[in-house]
């Protein structure tokens, strides 16, 4: 099979050499593309033209920071919905956390949600569930928010694991970290399924034609 690939500039103008640090596809085929600065692209497959989207309450100075789109998921079930996560830097403690963030397209309104977190995953009923020092299941319609905390005991030491991802395959849920894969049961256990440092860090979890993982 002989695939061709083609390459799109997202403006003319970028001269402080973008990144592109997220990219998802929403029900209507248009392809979302997250950027540094806080900038959010829409590309149109049709016109192959891309239309830029960037927060209001965003200002300079934390662009200039930390302002990258880190991770960008299409609502399920509200096609007027994108799901995005972008650091919020704190000043007084020098650290940042990725917020969820609610993107109503038609109305260009970006929300900041009470959540922390990259979104992954969203289930049948619309929960979300982001991946941080665990995992954290965000129900949007009452806006709570249950966390897991996943850590292990190194030597002595309790040391929290960041995810990378999870996924719901054969009636689990799947929760990737650094070199290990775990299942999270309904009760907010965690039960390792596969553990190997050579293979180093499980950034992503694919489920192929075969429904195989």
């Amino acid at each position: 099979e002989t695939l061709n690939f083609c390459s799109y500039a997202l403006l003319a103008n970028f001269v402080d050499h973008q990144s592109i640090s997220s990219v998802a596809e929403d029900n209507y085929g248009h392809i979302w593309v997250g950027a540094r600065h806080f900038r959010l692209f829409k590309f149109n497959k049709v016109t192959k033209l891309f239309t830029e989207f960037t927060p209001e309450w965003v200002d300079e100075q934390k662009k200039k920071l930390l302002g990258v789109i880190i991770e960008i998921l299409p609502d399920r079930f509200d096609n007027n919905i994108l799901w995005l996560a972008m650091p919020d830097y704190q000043e007084k403690s020098g650290e940042s956390h990725n917020v969820l963030v609610k993107y109503e397209i038609k109305e260009n309104k970006f929300e900041a949600q009470l959540a922390r977190g990259r979104p992954k995953y969203q289930d049948e009923q619309g929960n979300l569930w982001l991946a941080n020092a665990g995992v954290s299941v965000y129900n949007p319609m009452t806006r709570q928010v249950k966390h897991f905390p996943l850590q292990i005991n190194d030597h002595g030491r309790v040391v929290p694991i960041y995810v990378h991802d999870i996924h719901h395959f054969s009636g689990k849920n799947l929760v990737a970290a650094p070199d290990r894969l775990f299942e999270l049961d309904d009760k907010g256990n965690y039960k390792p399924l596969w553990h190997n440092q050579e293979l180093g860090i499980s950034e992503k979890l694919f489920i192929d034609r075969q429904n195989s993982l």
